[in-house]
């Protein structure tokens, strides 16, 4: 006779929820971070070309959050400890750029003692990602942010299959941890000037990386200068206008500081602003807005950005679903009399 053998059974992996017990619980409200810049306990990207700035944007997101000031001196952050995962830039110049941010701010060493470093020690993912999420639980990390991307894996970054692995495991540390978690990865090669896209369809690698995220700020500029502009786009919260962030660096100190600007105040956008009503006025009647952005010259995307501003400045003005410039003097703005 054949003596069965009872095993203990597995526990299921799924378990399932019911939309009724979903909507027994509170509804949820949005949290942020870091206002209107990154959403509390989501996942997302840094993303521009070389040079444009994105890690000195990490670390004053870094720092600001782990000291609780502002943002870019602007935007209001939750308190708590943070992580940088360093792969890009070397340990001295690392260094050099928490001394003048923190010079700027007035921190001392330890006013940073939260803001934790794990520089230069070739973490890779997905096979180094549970060293990675003991640290931060036992740190109990708030953001963390890896510098860059393509440094930690060694998948083919426009194959759908290969990467998935890759943004899997930075998914689960997300979820399993509930720290933001921010890769700061480079758009597709080509030229700035003769890509017509917009920023966010221009990320480098598989359109995974796009579904993938909650938050991307695009950061945009000439490679090495002191500003750039920065675009936003989230998946559970309206995005704010794009903003113009300049490192300013104190000639004496060394000391640098990283503010938030409107576009409103650069050289480039009162130009623009001046091309597009001049095109307005040249014009009989009502204008549609993608008729505006269109043969007012430049780039269509760059047009938009600004004539949302212009909007909220009340440059434009709606008559129905199209737009026309103010009236002033009791004539009609837009038949080129002003």
């Amino acid at each position: 006779m054949t003596q069965l053998i009872e095993t203990e059974e597995a526990p299921p992996r799924f378990k399932l929820e019911t939309a009724a017990q979903l909507l027994s619980k509170p509804e949820p409200k949005l949290s942020w971070l870091i206002e209107n810049m990154w959403v509390d306990k989501s996942r997302g990207l840094i993303a521009g070309n070389p040079g444009v700035g994105k890690t000195w944007l990490a670390l004053d997101m870094l720092i600001s959050v782990a000291s609780g000031q502002l943002c870019l001196g602007k935007y209001a952050v939750q308190q708590g400890a943070v992580l940088l995962v360093e792969e890009e830039a070397s340990e001295l110049n690392l260094s050099r750029r928490l001394h003048c941010l923190a010079r700027a701010r007035g921190l001392k060493d330890s006013d940073l003692q939260n803001l934790f470093l794990l520089t230069r020690q070739y973490a890779k993912v997905p096979k180094d990602m549970k060293d990675i999420y003991s640290l931060v639980v036992e740190n109990e990390i708030k953001l963390v942010v890896f510098d860059s991307l393509r440094r930690f894996h060694g998948a083919e970054e426009n194959s759908s299959s290969e990467m998935q692995v890759v943004l899997d495991s930075f998914g689960r540390l997300n979820t399993m941890s509930e720290a933001s978690v921010v890769l700061i990865h480079h758009l597709s090669k080509g030229g700035r000037e003769t890509d017509k896209r917009p920023i966010f369809e221009r990320l480098r690698g598989s359109s995974d990386l796009w579904a993938w995220r909650d938050c991307i700020l695009g950061m945009e500029g000439e490679e090495d200068a002191n500003e750039a502009l920065c675009s936003f786009q989230f998946r559970d919260a309206e995005a704010q206008s794009p903003i113009r962030i300049k490192r300013a660096v104190d000639g004496e100190s060394g000391a640098i500081s990283m503010v938030a600007g409107g576009i409103e105040e650069s050289e480039e956008f009162k130009e623009k602003t001046e091309l597009i009503l001049n095109y307005m006025k040249t014009q009989y009647g009502p204008l549609s807005k993608d008729q505006i952005c269109s043969k007012s010259g430049g780039r269509k995307q760059e047009n938009l950005r600004v004539f949302k501003v212009m909007v909220h400045k009340k440059m434009v003005l709606p008559e129905g679903a199209r737009w026309v410039v103010p009236i002033y003097g009791g004539t009609n703005g837009n038949d080129g009399n002003d």
